[in-house]
């Protein structure tokens, strides 16, 4: 079995083995094997069509208006060029957190998520890479915290204190020729990789919308282990670790923030990636509200303490975007030095809902969680 990559750096990675993981792959089994007339094939064509497609279609459309302004910036670096760069760097890492879950088929494939979106970014790894580009593989693994959305965070906010110092290093410095390609070189990088797991859907599509069990590697499968692990990223590496709860320390780690050189949209890309997860729960796609597996929870008449277990779920859902989005500012910096206990009641409100995700409704819908556990009892 392939394992998956957690978007971190290696050192936080080796800590998580040592002190967290453990080994559980294909261990968690479903208590049921349901039989019913609900229809799957319908939730999978709207998932597929309404949610998984769009959302790839509009990460690429935004990629390639970041690459038009990149390539303006590079080719005439002044303040202007770098804003419009930085804005739709905005949009584009915005647009990948509604892709990130989908994690399976040509994605997993490739392993798309660790290329995109492993952070934080190695600015050691970069500075290396700017002098020395013609060697630079990127599909290297010393590569994979060097590139993709974090590096371009770093390469168009983190350089420098301010805009005027940042166009300086791309314009004037003795290396501004060289960061320039740099540059276009992660961006195009990302784009390519981008543009092939959407091509490669044209042919998976009707394999995925046509699969219609529930065994391993099934379509239903393939979902529900994917809501989960995204789900877990989000809350640990996202909200915990920054937040020093998931690791036990009692200090912040703000520089393993997401898009952490920005930081004005650090919170929202959270919420979006959150409201993702959401849509793809509820089929909320194009088509406004569709079939997903809250439906089919319904189907089951699976319950719960408080009525209906499909319900309990979406609760929960509502209740961590709400705490996210009463974080007093975007910058989750900001928060965590500022409002660390309302980031920690986050983690707290996204914790209350991963033995529903994780045990209760595979255990319904008859799937097994199949990918590595992190030892997740706290």
């Amino acid at each position: 079995m392939k394992l998956r990559t957690f978007p971190t750096n290696y050192l936080i990675l080796a800590c998580f083995v040592m002190s967290c993981l453990f080994f559980t792959a294909c261990t968690e089994q479903p208590t049921n094997n349901p039989v019913d007339n609900f229809d799957k094939q319908a939730m999978l064509h709207n998932t597929a069509h309404h949610l998984i497609l769009p959302n790839y279609q509009q990460l690429q459309q935004t990629l390639h208006t970041l690459t038009v302004a990149v390539n303006a910036f590079a080719d005439e670096p002044n303040q202007e060029h770098l804003q419009t760069a930085q804005n739709a760097f905005e949009l584009a890492y915005g647009a990948w957190q509604h892709c990130a879950v989908f994690e399976f088929g040509p994605a997993y494939d490739v392993q798309l998520r660790t290329h995109v979106n492993t952070f934080p970014v190695d600015i050691n790894q970069v500075a290396t890479n700017i002098i020395s580009l013609e060697s630079v593989n990127f599909d290297a693994a010393n590569n994979i915290d060097a590139k993709g959305l974090p590096a371009i965070d770093y390469l168009l906010f983190g350089l420098a204190d301010n805009n005027a110092d940042i166009v300086f290093l791309y314009q004037a410095d003795s290396k501004a020729s060289d960061r320039q390609q740099y540059l276009r070189a992660v961006l195009n990088d990302l784009e390519q990789r981008v543009d092939g797991v959407l091509m490669a859907w044209d042919a998976y599509t009707p394999v995925f919308t046509s699969s219609l069990g529930n065994d391993i590697g099934s379509s239903l499968g393939l979902l529900v282990n994917e809501l989960n692990f995204d789900y877990e990223l989000l809350k640990n590496f996202k909200i915990g670790i920054p937040a020093g709860v998931k690791l036990g320390i009692p200090g912040i780690l703000p520089a393993k923030t997401e898009a952490y050189y920005n930081k004005t949209i650090t919170t929202q890309l959270a919420i979006e990636n959150l409201q993702s997860l959401h849509n793809l729960y509820k089929g909320i796609g194009t088509n406004g509200d569709g079939i997903g597996l809250y439906e089919y929870l319904i189907e089951l008449q699976a319950p719960h303490s408080s009525g209906l277990l499909a319900d309990a779920i979406d609760t929960g859902f509502k209740n961590a975007i709400n705490a996210l989005e009463s974080l007093p500012s975007t910058n989750f910096v900001e928060n965590l030095e500022q409002h660390r206990d309302a980031v920690v009641n986050v983690y707290s409100e996204l914790q209350k809902t991963v033995i529903l995700l994780k045990t209760d409704m595979p255990s319904h819908l008859g799937v097994s969680i199949t990918y590595i556990e992190e030892g997740d009892t706290d």
